[in-house]
C-alpha cells in the first residue's frame, strides 16, 4: 500500500519562514471560527515623543502585567532617580509591551487614563489601527493561555523571553468583524460584571457579620489616635510593653459579663517536638497547621505542637500572620508560632471563633506589633448564655454560607466568562 506522501510533507512558502524549527511550524496552525490576520495587519510601529528627564520632575513609569491584566503604574519616580535620561511618552489606544519580556501575554493596552505616563526605552509602542480591531478584544486573547502558549514558541534569547518585532508582527490572531468583536465583549463583560456584583455582595455581607456581632453583643469600640509629631511623653508606670502603635482601643459589652481571653482558654495537653513519620502523617490523617495558617495533610520535619485529644475542637490562631482558623479534627498539630487555642465549656466553639475573628481583624487594622498575642490574651470576650451564643452561630453561619454561595458565583461567573469567549474563537 502506497502513503500518500502529503501525510508526511508539507510545503512552506520560503519567504514566510521566519525560524527553522519544526516545533514552531507544527504547532502555528490553530482552528479557529473566523479569519487569521497577522498583528502586522493591526499593529504597527508608533511614532513616539521622547521627553528629556528632568531632575526635579515626577514621573510616572508604565508597567504591564501577565496574562492579559494590562498596564498599571508601576511607580512615580523622581527625575534624579531614573538612570535613563530620555523616556518615551505614552499615547492612548496604543499596544505596550517590553522588548525583552513578551512570553505569557505580557502585553496591554493604553488606555486614556494612562495617557501620561512614560515607558523607557525597553518598552515598545505599536499604534492599533482601531478601524480593524477593538483594543478590549486583543486583550481578551491576552487571557488565553491556550493562544499565549503558542505564541511563546515564538520566543527566542538565551532566557527564551521575547519576540524580535519581526516575528511578533507575523504572530497570527483570530479576528471577527467589528460588529462581532463588540457583540463578544459584551457578553465578556456582563459575565465578569455579574462577578464583580456578587463579590461586593459578599464583601458588605463581611461587614454586615461584624456589625451584627456588636449589636448582638452590645459592644462598643472606642478608638483614639495616639500618634503624634515629634517625641511623646510616656509615663514608665503605665507602660504595659515595648512597642510602636498608631492608634488604641477598648471594646465593652454592655449586655454581658466580660473576662480576658487568657482566661477564657483551658490548657491543652500535647508536647513540643519534631514529629517523625507515622501512619497518621502518612494517611494524611493529622493536619498540620503552618505559621501562615495553611492546612498542610502529610509528613512535617519542623518543630510543631502536636495535640493527641479525641474530638477536639480548637481554634488556630497565628502569632504571626493574625489569622485565626476554626479546626475539628480528631489530632492537630500547630507549627512553630501557631498557637491551638480550645475554649472553656462556657463558650461553644464556633462562638468563641467568630469572635476571636472579629477581634484579631481590630488588632490587624489598628496595631503594629510584630508579635500580638499579648495583646489579644488581654482583651476582653463577652460571656453570654449558651442560647445566645447558638442563636448568633446559627445567625453568622448562615451568613458565612451565603459569602461561600456568592464567591463561588463569582468564581463560576469568571470562569464561564472565558469558556464562553474561547467558545466564540475557536472551531470546534
Amino acid at each position: 500500500m502506497t502513503i500518500p506522501a502529503k501525510k508526511y510533507l508539507r510545503e512552506i512558502q520560503f519567504a514566510e519562514l521566519l525560524l527553522w524549527d519544526v516545533k514552531r511550524l507544527f504547532l502555528s496552525k490553530s482552528k479557529y471560527s473566523h479569519q487569521i490576520v497577522k498583528l502586522g495587519d493591526i499593529f504597527s510601529v508608533a511614532k513616539m515623543e521622547w521627553i528629556e528627564i528632568e531632575n526635579d520632575k515626577e514621573y510616572p513609569i508604565l508597567g504591564v502585567r501577565g496574562q492579559g491584566q494590562g498596564v498599571y503604574i508601576n511607580r512615580i519616580a523622581k527625575g534624579k532617580e531614573l538612570t535613563m535620561r530620555k523616556y518615551q511618552k505614552s499615547k492612548a489606544f496604543h499596544l505596550f509591551y517590553c522588548k525583552v519580556r513578551t512570553v505569557g501575554g505580557q502585553w496591554g493596552i493604553v488606555y486614556p487614563e494612562f495617557e501620561d505616563s512614560y515607558g523607557s526605552s525597553n518598552m515598545q509602542y505599536l499604534k492599533i489601527d482601531l478601524n480593524k480591531i477593538l483594543p478590549e478584544y486583543f486583550e481578551m486573547l491576552l487571557k488565553i493561555k491556550k493562544i499565549t502558549n503558542k505564541w511563546d514558541t515564538n520566543a527566542v534569547g538565551a532566557d527564551g523571553r521575547h519576540f524580535p518585532l519581526k516575528t511578533l508582527l507575523n504572530i497570527e490572531i483570530p479576528l471577527p468583524s467589528l460588529p462581532e468583536q463588540n457583540a463578544i465583549v459584551q457578553a465578556y463583560n456582563a459575565k465578569i460584571e455579574s462577578a464583580k456584583e456578587a463579590e461586593v455582595k459578599a464583601v458588605r455581607l463581611e461587614r454586615e457579620i461584624e456589625e451584627y456581632l456588636m449589636e448582638e453583643l452590645g459592644i462598643e469600640t472606642i478608638e483614639k489616635d495616639l500618634k503624634k509629631k515629634g517625641l511623646q511623653e510616656v509615663r514608665l508606670k503605665n507602660l504595659e510593653r515595648w512597642d510602636v502603635w498608631n492608634k488604641d482601643f477598648s471594646i465593652n459589652s454592655n449586655c454581658f459579663d466580660s473576662i480576658k481571653i487568657e482566661e477564657s482558654i483551658l490548657k491543652i495537653k500535647g508536647n513540643i517536638g519534631k514529629i517523625q513519620k507515622n501512619e497518621y502523617l502518612e494517611s494524611g490523617k493529622i493536619p498540620v497547621v503552618s505559621q501562615e495558617n495553611n492546612l498542610i495533610s502529610g509528613f512535617t520535619n519542623k518543630k510543631v505542637s502536636v495535640i493527641l485529644e479525641e474530638n477536639l475542637p480548637v481554634i488556630i490562631f497565628g502569632d504571626h500572620s493574625k489569622t485565626v482558623k476554626f479546626i475539628d479534627f480528631q489530632f492537630v498539630c500547630g507549627a512553630d508560632g501557631v498557637r491551638i487555642l480550645r475554649p472553656k465549656k462556657e463558650f461553644l466553639p464556633e462562638f468563641y471563633f467568630y469572635y476571636i475573628s472579629f477581634i484579631t481583624y481590630y488588632i490587624k487594622t489598628t496595631q503594629v506589633y510584630t508579635r500580638h498575642w499579648k495583646y489579644l490574651s488581654e482583651m476582653p470576650i463577652p460571656l453570654p448564655p449558651l442560647p445566645v451564643q447558638q442563636k448568633i452561630v446559627q445567625k453568622i453561619s448562615s451568613m458565612k454560607d451565603e459569602i461561600k454561595s456568592l464567591k463561588a458565583l463569582a468564581e463560576q461567573s469568571r470562569k464561564e466568562a472565558i469558556e464562553n469567549f474561547e467558545g466564540e474563537i475557536f472551531a470546534v
